[in-house]
């Protein structure tokens, strides 16, 4: 691709945005919130390439039932202190915690 042609990148961010927020919907479409954060651990222990660089907050509040406050303290508890950590830029381990917190909190 050359600086001259920016035509594939443009449809390439513009198909990562459609996937984003067609996985954001599918997530407040969910029929309760425990389906919800299930649905989240899923994309967060196996995310496909085009969430790499979502904020995991930003996942999170698309959530049904959690909100910014709910998201940010599930966040703090699996000791990601970073707002802004990207999906693809957890390690196993920050994975396998916030799975297990999702998957853990009651209705």
């Amino acid at each position: 691709m050359s600086p001259s042609d920016p035509l594939p990148a443009l449809e390439r961010a513009s198909y990562i945005r459609l996937y984003r927020a067609a996985r954001k919907r599918e997530l407040k479409d969910a029929a309760n919130g425990r389906e919800a954060r299930e649905r989240a651990a899923a994309l967060i222990e196996d995310p496909p390439e085009e969430l790499d660089a979502m904020r995991v907050l930003e996942l999170l509040r698309s959530c049904r039932r959690l909100g910014h406050h709910s998201a940010a303290v599930l966040m703090q508890r699996a000791a990601l202190h970073d707002q802004g950590k990207q999906i693809g830029a957890l390690t196993a381990r920050q994975r396998a915690v916030l799975c297990d917190l999702l998957r853990e909190r009651p209705d």
